[in-house]
C-alpha cells in the first residue's frame, strides 16, 4: 500500500502552500522529514474493515529533498530516503524509498511586477521516479515498487492579509504497477511575524487494478485511492531556516489503510 511521502512528496512538508516557489536563481533549498505513519483499519473496496490478521501497521520514513534553482523560471529536484514498515506481527519491509529526479518550469510568476496580474504564479513539472529496495507485495510493505515518469501543474498565489494558496494536479504512469491521477490544494495563514498555519487536502487514485480479495491479487496492483486531509504549523527560524509540524489522517479510500499521519520538517537554503 502506498505511503504518504509517495502521495504527496512534492506538497513542500516544511512549507505552506507555496508550490510555485523556486530559490533565487544559483541558490539550493534542502528539506530533511521524518514521516511516521500508522493504521488499524482498511477500506476493502469501499467498506471501512479492521486489519486481520496483522492488526497495527506503522512506517517511519526519513526523507531528503533538494531544489536548486538553475536559471531564471527553471529549477531541478530530487529525493532519496530510507523506510521501514513494520506490522504488529514483526514481520518488516524496510529499505531505501523510492528515488524522484524532476525538472521544473514557472509559466508565471504572480511577483513578477513586469506582469502587472493578479493570476497565480503557476508551472509545469516533469521527473523520472526509480521504485526504492523494500519488500513488495505484502500488506506492511514500504510502497509499491514502481518506476516511471511523472508530470504535473502547479500554481500558488499571495492574497491579502497574510493569506496564501496553492496546488498541483499530475499523472503518473509506472512501467508495472497501475498508473495513477494525483492532486492537492492548500490554504495558510500568518499568525504573528514567523508563524504560518496551513490547512490541505490531497489525495490519488490508481486508473486500474484489482479490489481486495480477489483471487490472485498482488498488493502492489490494487486500484488505491485516498483522500487525506493536512494540518501544518510552520516557524521561520531565521531568514533562511524554517521547521514545520504536520498532522495528517486518511478522509476517504478504496483498497488501502485509513492512515493517520506525523510529519517533522526542516528546510534551509543557501
Amino acid at each position: 500500500m502506498k505511503s504518504f511521502f509517495f502521495c504527496f512528496c512534492l506538497f513542500f512538508l516544511c512549507g505552506s502552500t507555496l508550490m510555485a516557489y523556486m530559490p533565487p536563481t544559483g541558490k539550493t533549498e534542502v528539506v530533511t522529514s521524518y514521516i511516521w505513519e500508522t493504521f488499524n483499519k482498511h477500506w476493502n473496496k469501499s467498506s471501512l474493515v479492521s486489519n486481520p490478521p496483522y492488526v497495527r501497521i506503522t512506517q517511519g520514513t526519513f526523507i531528503v529533498q533538494i531544489n536548486h534553482s538553475i536559471k531564471d523560471n527553471f529549477a531541478i529536484d530530487g529525493e532519496f530516503g530510507y523506510t521501514s514498515s513494520e506490522a504488529a506481527s514483526g514481520s518488516v519491509s524496510d529499505g531505501l524509498s523510492d528515488f524522484r529526479l524532476g525538472l521544473s518550469y514557472k509559466i508565471h510568476d504572480q511577483l513578477d511586477s513586469l506582469n502587472n496580474s493578479y493570476l497565480p504564479s503557476y508551472g509545469i513539472r516533469a521527473g523520472l521516479i526509480a521504485h526504492g529496495d523494500y519488500e513488495i507485495n505484502q500488506p506492511f510493505s514500504a510502497g509499491d515498487g514502481g518506476s516511471g515518469v511523472e508530470a504535473s501543474l502547479f500554481f500558488d498565489s499571495f492574497l491579502s492579509g497574510g493569506w496564501s494558496y496553492g496546488g498541483d494536479l499530475g499523472y503518473r504512469y509506472f512501467s508495472t504497477i497501475p498508473d495513477e491521477l494525483f492532486y492537492g490544494i492548500s490554504v495558510s495563514k500568518s499568525l504573528f511575524t514567523k508563524w504560518r498555519v496551513s490547512l490541505g487536502v490531497n489525495g490519488f487514485s490508481n486508473l486500474s487494478g484489482f479490489d481486495l480479495g480477489q483471487q490472485g491479487t498482488q498488493f502492489n496492483q490494487l486500484m488505491e485511492s485516498r483522500i487525506d486531509l493536512d494540518l501544518g504549523m510552520t516557524y521561520q527560524v531565521s531568514p533562511s531556516c524554517f521547521i514545520r509540524l504536520g498532522i495528517a489522517t486518511a478522509l476517504s479510500g478504496k483498497n488501502t489503510g485509513q492512515k493517520q499521519i506525523l510529519a517533522l520538517s526542516g528546510m534551509y537554503h543557501f
